[in-house]
C-alpha cells in the first residue's frame, strides 16, 4: 500500500524489512535471546530463576528465629516450674514448724467445773470429813469394783469416803439405798458431801452445793473429779452424818 504527499512524493507505509541482528554482532552476552528482532526492538537479558545457593540464606534467617523464640519458651517455663517449686517448699517448711509447734506445745487439759464454795454451816461432821476425804481423791481413775487407794467406782468411792469418817456403806448403789442408812431429801436441803443418785438408783455421786455440779467416779476411762448431773433420780443425807 503506497500514499501521496501534496509534493508528489510517494511514501511507502509498508513496514521496513526487519534487520537481521545477533546478539555476537552487537558483542551481547550470550545469555541473551540470540534471536532475529526487529532493529527498533530492545535487548533484553532472559530471566532466570533464583538460585539455591541465593534462597539458602532466607531460610536459615527463618529456623533462627523460629529456634529463639523456642529457647525464649523454655526459660520461661523452666523459671515458672522453680518459682512453683519453691512456693511448695517454702508452705511444707511452714506447716512442718506449725506442726512442730503444736506437738511442743503442752495438750490443754479438759476444762472442769469449778469448785463450788461450800454452804455456810456445813464445815462440822462426818458428812464434811467424807466429802474432804473424796476430793482428795480427785484425778485418780475410775475402776470397776474399785474401793480405794489407788482407782475406784461411784460407790465405791462413797464406801471409802464414809468409812474414814467410822460409818459403813454398801459397796453397791442399790444396797445403799436399802441399807436403811440413808435419808431421802429434797435438793434445797443438799449439802457438800450429801448424795445425788442418777439413773434409777444406778449411779451415786456427791452434792458439791445446791443445783451443779456433782463430784465423783463418773464411767470407766474417766478420772475422779466433777461433773454436772443427768439423769438424778434423788437426793440422800447419810443419817448420823451431820
Amino acid at each position: 500500500m503506497s500514499g501521496t504527499l501534496s509534493a508528489g512524493v510517494m511514501l511507502s507505509t509498508s513496514p521496513a524489512p526487519a534487520a537481521n541482528i545477533s546478539s555476537a554482532a552487537i558483542g551481547a552476552p550470550a545469555s541473551w535471546q540470540d534471536e532475529v528482532v526487529p532493529h527498533h526492538a530492545v535487548l533484553l537479558p532472559a530471566r532466570t530463576a533464583p538460585t539455591a545457593s541465593a534462597q539458602a540464606p532466607v531460610v536459615a534467617d527463618h529456623f533462627q528465629i523460629i529456634a529463639a523464640q523456642a529457647r525464649e519458651l523454655a526459660a520461661t517455663q523452666v523459671a515458672a516450674q522453680a518459682a512453683t517449686r519453691a512456693a511448695a517448699e517454702e508452705a511444707a517448711e511452714e506447716s512442718a514448724e506449725r506442726r512442730q509447734a503444736a506437738a511442743s506445745s503442752p495438750a490443754p487439759s479438759p476444762a472442769q467445773p469449778a469448785q463450788p464454795a461450800p454452804a455456810s454451816g456445813s464445815h462440822s461432821g462426818a458428812r464434811w470429813g467424807a466429802w474432804q476425804y473424796a476430793l482428795a481423791q480427785q484425778g485418780k481413775w475410775y475402776c470397776w469394783g474399785g474401793a480405794g487407794p489407788s482407782c475406784y467406782d461411784c460407790s465405791g468411792l462413797v464406801m471409802a469416803a464414809y468409812a474414814s469418817q467410822g460409818i459403813d456403806l454398801p459397796h453397791n448403789t442399790n444396797a445403799m439405798l436399802g441399807s436403811g442408812k440413808l435419808q431421802s431429801i429434797p435438793e434445797s436441803q443438799a449439802r457438800p458431801g450429801d448424795l445425788v443418785f442418777m439413773y434409777g438408783g444406778g449411779h451415786v455421786e456427791f452434792v458439791t452445793s445446791w443445783r451443779l455440779p456433782a463430784f465423783g467416779a463418773h464411767s470407766s476411762g474417766e478420772r475422779i473429779g466433777f461433773d454436772y448431773w443427768s439423769a438424778v433420780y434423788g437426793f440422800w443425807h447419810v443419817i448420823g452424818s451431820g
